[in-house]
C-alpha cells in the first residue's frame, strides 16, 4: 500500500511538472521570438540605415542560454531525449521497462552533473561584464542555473516515474 501511494504522488508530480515545463517552454517561445525579431531589426537597420542595433550581440550572448534552459525541463518531463530501444525490445517489455528506468538514471546524473557545473561557472562570472555595453553576465547565468536545476527536479520525477513503471510493469503508461 506504502507504494501506491507514493506511486500516486509520482503522477501527480510528474503531471504538475508537464504543466511547469509547459509554462517554462512558452516563456521559452517567447524569448525565441523577441531574440528572432530583434535579429531580423538589426539585419534590417545595418542594411537601410547602415547602422545596427547597439548592445543587441550582447543581450543575445546572454539570453541564448536562458532561453535554452526554458525548454530543457519539458524536453525531460516528455521524456524526448533520444532512446534506443533495439535491444530492450527484443528482450522483452520487462527489460525494455528496466533498460528506460536505467537510461533515466544515468540522464538523471548528467543533467546534475550541468547543473552542478553550469553553477560553477556562475559563480566564476564574479563581475564581468558583456563587452560592448558592459551588460553584467552573472545575473543571467545564475537565472539559467535555476532553470537548470528545474530541469533536474523534473528529470528526477520523470526518472521515479520510469523506476515505477519498470516495477510495476502492468501499470505502465503505452
Amino acid at each position: 500500500m506504502r507504494l501506491d501511494r507514493m506511486q500516486g504522488w509520482v503522477k501527480k508530480a510528474e503531471m504538475a511538472a508537464k504543466t511547469g515545463a509547459d509554462g517554462l517552454a512558452i516563456i521559452g517561445l517567447v524569448l525565441l521570438l523577441v531574440q528572432g525579431f530583434a535579429i531580423t531589426g538589426d539585419a534590417l537597420s545595418r542594411w537601410l540605415l547602415r547602422a545596427p542595433i547597439h548592445g543587441l550581440e550582447d543581450l543575445n550572448g546572454l539570453l541564448i542560454a536562458v532561453t535554452l534552459t526554458c525548454f530543457m525541463p519539458l524536453l525531460m518531463a516528455r521524456r524526448g531525449n533520444i532512446t534506443i530501444r533495439l535491444l530492450g525490445q527484443s528482450l522483452g517489455p520487462s527489460f525494455a521497462l528496466w533498460f528506460d528506468a536505467f537510461g533515466q538514471i544515468m540522464l538523471t546524473g548528467f543533467v546534475f552533473v550541468v547543473t552542478w557545473h553550469y553553477g560553477l561557472y556562475a559563480l566564476d562570472l564574479g563581475v564581468q561584464y558583456s563587452p560592448i555595453v558592459e551588460i553584467p553576465r552573472q545575473p543571467s547565468a545564475f537565472v539559467a542555473t535555476g532553470l537548470l536545476g528545474i530541469t533536474l527536479i523534473v528529470q528526477i520525477i520523470s526518472c521515479l516515474a520510469s523506476i515505477g513503471q519498470a516495477i510495476h510493469p502492468e501499470k505502465a503508461q503505452p
